[in-house]
Formats: structure tokens, C-alpha cells, sequence
């Protein structure tokens, strides 16, 4: 358990309750606008800012920060550099002013890093590293168990299914949400802060299953095979590092719940879960393993991304240039319908227009900053799973390492380039930071 004088905990209420929300609220769509955390993020970065001004004499820390931190802290500025050369060329190609308010949230996020690094320095010790978890773990599980309630009301009380409560599937007051894999992205830190408390015993094992029940329900009810895959990789480790005998009784308590709601939830779910990717493994396979169609226009956002940026060296390796992925692969899609005999009338038009097609996060990232650009990715990735590995956690480093593949699960199936909570979980010193112990 933890020792030591709870009299500091005022210290991270501010920090901890604009975290949370900048982590959850990216995921709310208010008539498919989505700026609250952006403004959060703003309020959040002003205050650290403020904090450093009032503290110019940075006192010292026993915090390690080792070789590997300042390697991940390098190759984070790196990526966000190239991104901001990235906005300048798109805005080169696609002079929308609009993108100038990106020009201030790249910067905001590089200068958030180092900031943020500056407070925690100074405030993290091993006592309150738990503090500040514990709270931030507490509001994002507030904002899932919302996220449940609100799609049981309105399937209950107005039989509006929770497929029509998204603004991707309908323009209303009540549609707040972006799809569920956009929302799913939040399940990631809930599910990794409840590991790192419950591993330090400042959780108890109940509140850890509550934590897991309320992710499998929100997966089934909202029809989610994004939050399930989310779910089922963190109890994949759990039940690998847990006695055989604690193996049989999880196994047991999560079979025992699906089949005590076998008559709320539609099973067809599973069958979609276990038949996803069809087209993809018929592609790879030249069509030796069946002819299914399954997930066809997920890779056709792929062929078409490759295909965008492929007439061009330049293009290939800077790409089209920042958030100008909607209006660049537009012909190559529809081509790509075309050369597999697919209709494209199914094609529809997304709230830019016509004009514009709405494509994932990875094809979009390829697209917008080229194979350059997913390089520093990729590597800074890497830097942060390796910080992980080779430093003294909190949490033993397979959960980190989950989180970023999972992450890059995420952006292969979503547009998540807009949403805060991406840019900060590639952070060192917001994501890892508070994780790294006193120990070298």
C-alpha cells in the first residue's frame, strides 16, 4: 500500500481533472464538430506555462530520466516537426485557413511535452504518481460507465438504436458520439491506469473487474469489435502472467456474464467479430482461401492510399501534405471499387461533401505525410515501447507495449488524427513519465 502524507492530493486536481477531460472528450461529436478538447487542451497548456514562468528554478527530483526517455523525448519532437513542415505544404496544395489552427495545436503539443515534464519533475514522488493515476483512471471510468448508460436510455426509453446515437450514422441533438472505435480509443488508458493500480494495490480486485465488466458490455451493446480487441489483449496478458487456478475462475466469471445476457445481446456479433477482415485474408491469399467480401472497403481505403501517392517520389516520400487526405484519394477510391467489380453506390458523401472522402487514420497519415512521415512514426513508437522495456515501471512494460500496438490497431481502422488524446499518448512525458519509479 502506499505511505505518506495525503495532504499534497490538491496538487493534481487541477492537472488530473483537464487531463481526463482532454483524454475523454475528443470522443464527443456535437453535430459532427468536435473542439472540446482542442479548447481544454489550450486552457491545460496556458496553465503549465504559467506554472513554469512562476518557477524558473527547476528544483531537483529524484526521478530518473534515463538514455531512453531522452531518446523517445527526441524522435516525439522529430515527428512533430515534420508534421508541422507536413501543414505547411498542405497548406501549399489546399490553402484552407482552417488548417492554421492546427499550426498552434502541433506547437501546443510539442511545447505540452516539455512543460508537463517540467511540472511532474517537480511534483512526482511515489506516493503521489498514484494520486494522480487514481484520479485520472476514476473520471475516465465516470465518463465510460456514461457512455453505457446513455446508449441503455435511449434504446430503452425511445428505442433508438445505439448505432444511431454516432454522428457518423446520423445528423441529431442526440447523435454525441464519433463511431465506436473512435470512442473505443479511451478504453486504452482506462484499462492500463486500472492495471497499474490494481498491480500497486491501490485498487481493489473488484473494482478491477468492474472495470473489465463495463468494457465487454459497452463492446457487445454497442456492437464494438474495436473495444472487444482492446479488452481481450489486456486479459490475454493478465491471464498469461496469472496462476492456472486464477486463470479457470476469470475465464469462468466472463463466460458466466455473456451467458447471463445471451438475450440482450444479438450473438450475430460474434460471427461479425470472427468473420472480420474477409476481404483482406481473400486478398492476401490471391484468392485461394474463398472470395469474401468482408471489410472490402476498409483495404479499399489502403489500395487507394498507396495508389495516391504512388504517380510521385515526392509524394511518396513527403505525401500531399497535412488533413489533405479527404480530397486526395477520392479518384484512386473510386477506381479501386471499379477494378474489383464493386458498385460505387454504396459509396456515400461524409459531412465535408462531395468533394472530400473520410478515410482511416493510417491511410490518411500515409496520404497527408508520406512513407517518410510514417517512418518517424513507426521509429518514435518503437522509442517508446523500448523507454518501457528498459526502464523501471510501475506496470511491467508488455502493458505499454500492448497499448501502442493497440494504438496502431486503432488508426488503421479510424481517422483519429484529430483527437487529442492520439498526440498525447505519444507523448513521453504524459504517457510515460508518470509510470517511470524512483529506481533507475
Amino acid at each position: 500500500m502506499i505511505e505518506g502524507d495525503y495532504k499534497n492530493q490538491s496538487k493534481f486536481n487541477l492537472y488530473s481533472v483537464l487531463i481526463s477531460i482532454i483524454f475523454v472528450s475528443g470522443s464527443l461529436r456535437f453535430y459532427g464538430i468536435s473542439l472540446i478538447d482542442e479548447m481544454v487542451f489550450l486552457i491545460f497548456l496556458i496553465l503549465m506555462y504559467n506554472y513554469k514562468e512562476k518557477n524558473k528554478i527547476f528544483r531537483s527530483s529524484s526521478l530518473y530520466i534515463n538514455y531512453y526517455f531522452k531518446k523517445a523525448n527526441n524522435s516525439f519532437n522529430i515527428l512533430f516537426f515534420y508534421l508541422f513542415f507536413s501543414l505547411i505544404l498542405g497548406l501549399y496544395y489546399d490553402p484552407y485557413l482552417g488548417k492554421i489552427r492546427w499550426a498552434v495545436i502541433l506547437v501546443g503539443i510539442v511545447l505540452a511535452n516539455k512543460l508537463i515534464l517540467f511540472y511532474l519533475h517537480d511534483k512526482l514522488n511515489n506516493y503521489s504518481r498514484f494520486i494522480l493515476l487514481k484520479k485520472i483512471h476514476k473520471y475516465i471510468l465516470y465518463f465510460s460507465i456514461f457512455y453505457a448508460i446513455y446508449g441503455l436510455f435511449f434504446k430503452l426509453f425511445l428505442g433508438i438504436e445505439p448505432g444511431y446515437i454516432q454522428s457518423a450514422q446520423v445528423k441529431a441533438w442526440y447523435a454525441i458520439w464519433g463511431t465506436t472505435a473512435y470512442v473505443g480509443l479511451i478504453f486504452i488508458p482506462l484499462l492500463l491506469y486500472s492495471r497499474v493500480l490494481s498491480l500497486n494495490n491501490i485498487i481493489s480486485n473488484l473494482r478491477m473487474a468492474v472495470v473489465y465488466l463495463v468494457t465487454l458490455f459497452v463492446a457487445i451493446f454497442y456492437d464494438s469489435r474495436a473495444i472487444l480487441i482492446i479488452l481481450i489483449v489486456f486479459i490475454a496478458i493478465d491471464i498469461l502472467r496469472l496462476s492456472y487456478k486464477l486463470m479457470v475462475v476469470l475465464i469462468s466469471f466472463l463466460a458466466f456474464y455473456v451467458l447471463m445476457f445471451s438475450d440482450t445481446f444479438n450473438y450475430s456479433f460474434i460471427d461479425d467479430f470472427l468473420s472480420s477482415g474477409g476481404f483482406l485474408i481473400n486478398y492476401l491469399s490471391d484468392g485461394e482461401l474463398g472470395s469474401s467480401t468482408r471489410d472490402f472497403d476498409r483495404v479499399a481505403h489502403y489500395i487507394a492510399a498507396y495508389n495516391t501517392i504512388g504517380n510521385s517520389t515526392w509524394d511518396m516520400v513527403f505525401g500531399k501534405g497535412f488533413l489533405n487526405a479527404g480530397k486526395s484519394i477520392i479518384n484512386e477510391y473510386h477506381s479501386v471499387y471499379n477494378n474489383y467489380g464493386m458498385s460505387t453506390s454504396v459509396i456515400g458523401s461524409n459531412l465535408a461533401g462531395i468533394a472530400s472522402k473520410g478515410t482511416f487514420g493510417l491511410s490518411a497519415f500515409i496520404i497527408e505525410n508520406g512513407w517518410l512521415g510514417l517512418v518517424l512514426l513507426i521509429v518514435h513508437l518503437f522509442n517508446m515501447c523500448a523507454l518501457a522495456i528498459k526502464t523501471n515501471l510501475v506496470i511491467p512494460a508488455v502493458y505499454i507495449v500492448a497499448a501502442y500496438l493497440l494504438l496502431l490497431f486503432i488508426l488503421f481502422i479510424i481517422y483519429i488524427n484529430d483527437s487529442m488524446l492520439f498526440y498525447l499518448m505519444l507523448s513521453p512525458s504524459i504517457f510515460l513519465y508518470p509510470l517511470m519509479r524512483e529506481e533507475r
